[in-house]
């Protein structure tokens, strides 16, 4: 276990220059910039919610509970927003574009969840996890150990 966790620290160490920026270290001393662990942040806030979410829809499902009055005129409100370019600029322009991902995806796990989807929620659940190994990818390297500096 220890020389796997060594070997670990010797692959960080030897990250690509354009990576050390200040603010967020690496184990072997190197850095990432904040941008980076955001938007790793929120790709694995919106993977949880899509996993989390799979529990009381598949329950709901298979106990064939009654659908919440309105909540597929929620969902379609939800891909309209997500789909339709004009809206969603807008909302890019006040958020910014990691944070409108975040939010628009968060509503969509939310519109699943009260329509009963699990299967849709199992889908969004598997894009979701190659979204956040394609930005993990985007950083330099797929297994990251991060720790705040003072």
């Amino acid at each position: 276990m220890f020389s796997a966790m060594a070997r670990r620290a010797v692959s960080v160490a030897t990250l690509p220059p354009r990576l050390a920026l200040s603010g967020l270290a690496l184990v072997g001393g190197s850095t990432i910039p904040r941008t980076a662990v955001s938007d790793v942040a929120l790709r694995t806030g919106t993977l949880a919610l899509a996993g989390v979410g799979m529990i009381p829809a598949a329950a709901g499902s298979i106990l064939r509970a009654p659908r919440m009055p309105g909540s597929a005129y929620v969902s379609a409100a939800v891909s309209a927003i997500n789909y339709q370019p004009r809206v969603r600029r807008r909302i890019e322009q006040r958020l910014g574009r990691s944070l409108t991902d975040f939010a628009l995806e968060s509503a969509t796990s939310f519109a699943d969840v009260l329509t009963y989807a699990p299967a849709s929620l199992g889908v969004d659940f598997g894009l979701r996890t190659m979204l956040l190994r394609e930005t993990l990818g985007g950083c330099g390297h797929s297994n990251l150990a991060v720790a705040v500096l003072p």
